[in-house]
């Protein structure tokens, strides 16, 4: 069996994708995805860790989550995800985010 495509029909199927945005084409090459907790957690970190002389940028970033704070790591990207090798930690209280320690990781 052929299928003919006239120019009707083919307008017919290819209208709707006429009307695509023109970003929908573009391929995602990766998705990361975060709590919002975790987003206000590393907001509140961010100071200190700038402080301490780090480039955000270049460093992996973790959230840990204990009974009465949480840990903000900033680690090298090439180390295993939530080693606490080189880099730098930002402790913050679980009830308000406020900073109680922030160190270089030893």
């Amino acid at each position: 069996m052929r299928i003919y495509l006239t120019a009707p029909l083919l307008t017919l199927l290819l209208s709707p994708l006429c009307f695509e945005p023109a970003t929908a084409a573009e391929p995602r090459t990766s998705t990361e995805s975060i709590s919002g907790r975790a987003a206000r957690a590393i907001e509140a970190a961010l100071p200190a860790a700038r402080r301490g002389g780090l480039d955000v940028s270049a460093h992996r970033v973790t959230v840990w989550e204990t009974d009465a704070e949480i840990v903000v790591l900033f680690n090298d990207p090439n180390d295993p995800p939530g080693q606490r090798g080189g880099g730098f930690s930002v402790e913050l209280r679980k009830s308000d985010l406020r900073v109680l320690r922030a160190h270089p990781n030893r």
